[in-house]
C-alpha cells in the first residue's frame, strides 16, 4: 500500500516577515514607560530587594540603549535608502549620459569615416592633377628650351645680319668708289678720245699739205 505525502512549496518569507524599517517603526512606536514597574524579586518575593535593584536598573538601561540603537539604526537605514535612491538616480543619469556619448561617438565615427573617404577621393584627384601639372611642366620646359634655342639662333642671325650689313656697307662704299673711279675713267676716256680725234685731224691735215 503506497503512502502519498503532500509536498508543499516553502512559502516566501518576505510576504509574512516585515521589512527592517517596519520592524524598527513598530518597535519604536511601542509605549514604553520611562520607568518600568518594579516587580517582586523572584528569589525573596520582596519588591525592595537590594539584589534585584541593580538587575532592574540594568534592564532599564538596556531598554534605553536598545531604543537609542534602534533610533540610530532607523536613521542610518533612512540615510542608506536615500543614498540608494541618489545612487540609482546618478546611475540612471550616468547610463543616459553613456548612451548619449555612444550615440555621439557613433555619429562622430560615421562623420570621420565619410571625411576619410572624401579626403581619400580628394587626394586621388590632387594626385591626378599633380601628374597633369608635371606633364604640362615638362612640356613647358621643352617649349622653353626650344625658345632658348630659337633665341640663340635669332641672336646668331642678328649677328650675321649685322655682319652682312657691314659687308653691304663696305660693298656699297666700294661700289660708290668704283662708280666714282668709273666716271673719272669715263671722263679721261672722253678727253683722250677728243684729243685723239683732234690729233688724228691734225695728222690728216698735215699729210694733205
Amino acid at each position: 500500500m503506497s503512502h502519498y505525502v503532500d509536498q508543499q512549496e516553502p512559502a516566501d518569507l518576505d510576504v509574512y516577515l516585515p521589512s527592517t524599517e517596519e520592524s524598527l517603526q513598530q518597535w519604536l512606536s511601542r509605549n514604553v514607560p520611562s520607568e518600568l514597574p518594579q516587580e517582586a524579586c523572584p528569589c525573596c518575593s520582596h519588591s525592595q530587594c537590594p539584589n534585584y535593584a541593580p538587575f532592574y536598573d540594568s534592564m532599564h538601561k538596556l531598554e534605553d540603549n536598545t531604543r537609542l540603537a534602534a533610533e540610530i539604526g532607523q536613521d542610518l537605514l533612512l540615510k542608506h535608502e536615500a543614498l540608494i535612491r541618489d545612487s540609482n538616480k546618478s546611475k540612471a543619469i550616468i547610463e543616459h549620459q553613456i548612451q548619449d556619448f555612444k550615440i555621439r561617438v557613433s555619429t562622430l565615427e560615421q562623420f570621420l569615416e565619410e571625411s576619410l573617404q572624401e579626403t581619400a577621393m580628394e587626394l586621388e584627384r590632387v594626385n591626378e592633377r599633380c601628374i597633369e601639372l608635371g606633364n604640362e611642366l615638362k612640356h613647358q620646359a621643352k617649349q622653353v628650351e626650344r625658345f632658348r634655342i630659337f633665341k640663340v639662333m635669332a641672336r646668331e642671325a642678328d649677328a650675321r645680319e649685322d655682319g652682312l650689313r657691314l659687308q653691304l656697307d663696305d660693298t656699297t662704299q666700294e661700289l660708290a668708289l668704283a662708280r666714282k673711279n668709273a666716271l673719272l675713267l669715263e671722263c679721261k676716256y672722253k678727253k683722250l678720245k677728243t684729243n685723239y680725234g683732234k690729233l688724228k685731224l691734225d695728222l690728216s691735215l698735215f699729210n694733205v699739205s
